[in-house]
């Protein structure tokens, strides 16, 4: 996995590449926050991406960092061109941690990977994300 800088629509963007050519791997951006959840929320990236489809995860980690709630879109289809991307509440599961469930209100840290889909046994170029609250 290799982090760049490049344009994108509104300023500068998070280039991450990337090789899932031997079928199998995942690359993790994680930022360390220190949010409090109000009782409705939503959080909003733009992405764009070249590559065949694999699993896109938005992942918020409590304090702890014990405890994952998550977002999975399993095969995205990464677009190549700039894509808003809208993650709300709703959306968001609990996916592992000795808590056990339950929402999430304090954030420690966030993370977006993406996992190897069932199409990774191909070769994969490249995905360009970008996050307003990465600025």
């Amino acid at each position: 996995m290799r982090l760049t800088s490049e344009q994108s629509v509104h300023g500068k963007a998070l280039r991450v590449d990337f090789d899932f050519t031997r079928g199998s791997g995942y690359a993790v951006i994680h930022r360390a926050l220190d949010l409090t959840l109000p009782a409705n929320y939503a959080f909003v990236f733009r992405l764009r991406g070249e590559c065949l489809a694999n699993d896109l995860e938005f992942k918020l980690v409590d304090p702890t960092g014990d405890n994952v709630w998550w977002c999975n879109r399993r095969g995205y289809e990464f677009p190549k061109h700039w894509k808003t991307i809208t993650t709300k509440r709703r959306q968001i599961e609990f996916a592992w941690g000795p808590k056990g469930g339950g929402a999430l209100e304090h954030v420690g840290a966030l993370e977006i990977a993406i996992t190897a889909g069932t199409a990774a046994a191909a070769p994969c170029g490249s995905t360009t994300s970008s996050c307003a609250s990465w600025a």
